[in-house]
């Protein structure tokens, strides 16, 4: 029995579609993609723009994580720059790389969730444990801005009188 010419399309469309699932596939796809581009830049243009335009919302939904995600990355390789010329300002030991700063999703003195963008006090801080070591392996936690702030501007006792206070005139 012959088969008609849809069916014939139907099951082509089907066998590639399961092709693009296998890792070969997916790599040959990739490569067909690239080429097409090179090959076919304003029907490529074309192309894309006529998708974006009929998936707006889910093309800005990409593009925001997208941004979010790479601010994220991008920002231990800022706030380590940062660091280093602080330390060579002040003369304290540094010996810190991107992958030491390691930044929760909340902060472990305060517990509030960590915030790259929104809330200053909410944001991400490096802090030094023992500030005289400077900032080096072993010596650093990433807490956020307001504990910081809180750590660095008291003394001990003036955090236990707070506590006192706070506790007495509940």
């Amino acid at each position: 029995m012959a088969m008609s010419d849809e069916e014939r399309k139907r099951r082509k469309r089907e066998y590639q579609k399961a092709y693009r699932q296998t890792e070969k596939g997916k790599k040959y796809y990739k490569e067909y993609q690239k080429r097409y581009r090179e090959e076919h830049p304003e029907a490529y243009i074309k192309a894309s723009t006529k998708y974006r335009e009929a998936n707006r919302e889910k093309c800005r939904d990409v593009s925001r994580r997208s941004k979010e995600k790479n601010f994220i990355s991008n920002w231990n390789g800022k706030i380590l720059s940062c660091i280093k010329t602080r330390c060579k300002k002040r003369g304290l030991p540094f010996n810190l790389e991107k992958e030491d700063i390691v930044v929760p999703e909340y902060c472990p003195v305060l517990g509030i969730k960590l915030e790259f963008k929104g809330k200053r006090s909410h944001s991400p801080s490096v802090d030094k444990i023992i500030p005289e070591k400077g900032y080096v392996k072993g010596n650093i936690q990433v807490i956020s801005m307001r504990a910081n702030q809180l750590k660095n501007n008291a003394s001990l006792e003036e955090l236990k009188k707070i506590v006192a206070y706070v506790e007495t005139h509940k």
